[in-house]
């Protein structure tokens, strides 16, 4: 009899590789997916498409049923606790396995969600894989494209530090073994890449094999958090980029592991070999290829995310920048965090509130909040 594999963030930036991957394998795939409709025929051709929100626990019983093993990506706007429960249901209906993509070092940092995540995972009778991933490659087309085409450089503020790169097409292959071979239940691998590289070295392979110049300005965090705050970035997302690239500032991102190989039977793709394949993305005259979305540019929709705060941090903030966007200094942060007035449908009343905006893919985002966390390069 078949499989049949439930894969989670099936259109995210590592989702949609594992969707790829396992379509080549004996297995039957449900594709999970907030918005069906928003999702490229490429991915919806192969396996069932249905609606599926960690936040929604009315989808999960039918994206659950008769499933074998579930491959399981955190989208950064989702509670750990929704991830918990999640886990929990999976277990109870009799999942035999599953497949997390975690962060590397998750074991022992204690402050990120996947460790709490992988500790509810473990804890269950499923047979379980920890896929611990470094940093994709594919922020770089995802996230820092625009500096590259505009601006001839790589703009992050890593300092000299190093970074074990992963290309998320392997990972998506890594999962997809995971889950139809034997040999690894109850493991954990280190996904890197082949070799940790600083900002000057990468900025080396894009200028060779793009033939342009393409440099790295060692930018401060000041000058970089400056910079998105200028392109619209949600304050959220500039505080989470420049926790990241301090990780890599103090060297915690340099370590290189063989796990890739061992799973893959071949080397893991360089940065080369992803710049390669992306050249054309690149350019300016290009828009970089998505896979999570069927959606064209010109297609048009407004696309809403829950808050990632608790509620009484934003009693204590939403004030404050209320008043601040009244004030002469609204232009600080009005080019990405507007006043929404809107009436109460049950009580009539009016409200007035700050909501983060941006654009992705020609679609306007809102979040009904102050900021959102970063999860634009592994989103479903």
């Amino acid at each position: 009899m078949t499989e049949l594999i439930l894969v989670t963030g099936a259109t995210g930036t590592v989702g949609q590789h594992v969707v790829t991957a396992l379509s080549d394998r004996d297995v039957t795939i449900k594709i999970g997916v907030r918005d069906p409709e928003t999702v490229s025929n490429e991915i919806a051709d192969a396996g069932e498409l249905i609606e599926f929100d960690f936040t929604k626990p009315e989808t999960w019983g039918r994206a659950l049923t008769d499933v074998d093993g579930v491959f399981l990506v955190r989208p950064p706007v989702v509670d750990k606790s929704e991830i918990g429960a999640f886990v929990e249901a999976a277990d109870r209906v009799g999942v035999a396995r599953i497949a997390y993509l975690s962060t590397l070092g998750a074991e022992k940092n204690v402050l990120v969600p996947h460790h709490w995540i992988e500790k509810r995972i473990t804890a269950t009778d499923m047979e379980y894989t920890l896929l611990r991933a470094s940093f994709f490659m594919q922020n770089l087309l995802e996230v820092h494209r625009g500096d590259i085409v505009e601006y001839g450089e790589i703009f992050v503020p890593a300092g000299n530090g190093e970074t074990s790169f992963v290309d998320a097409r392997d990972i998506g292959e890594t999962a997809a073994i995971v889950l139809t071979e034997s040999g690894h239940t109850n493991q954990a691998y280190d996904l890197t890449g082949p070799e940790a590289l600083d900002y000057e070295e990468v900025a080396a392979v894009f200028s060779d094999v793009l033939n342009r110049p393409i440099r790295y300005p060692d930018p401060s965090l000041l000058a970089f958090g400056r910079r998105m705050h200028r392109r619209g970035k949600p304050l959220g997302f500039i505080a989470l980029m420049c926790g990241i690239y301090t990780t890599v500032r103090l060297g915690l991102a340099t370590r290189v592991t063989d796990d890739s190989q061992h799973l893959l039977g071949r080397r893991p793709r360089g940065m080369r070999a992803f710049v390669e394949d992306h050249a054309d993305d690149f350019h300016g005259d290009s828009q970089p290829h998505r896979g999570s979305s069927g959606n064209s540019a010109g297609s048009g929709y407004v696309e809403t995310r829950r808050p990632p705060l608790p509620d009484v941090a934003y009693e204590l903030v939403n004030p404050v920048m209320s008043r601040l966007l009244r004030s002469p200094l609204h232009s600080l942060v009005s080019d990405s965090i507007p006043l929404l007035t809107f009436i109460g449908s049950r009580t009539g009343n009016e409200y007035t509130t700050p909501v983060g905006y941006w654009v992705k893919d020609g679609h306007l985002v809102v979040t009904p909040t102050l900021c959102i966390s970063h999860g634009a390069s592994d989103t479903t």
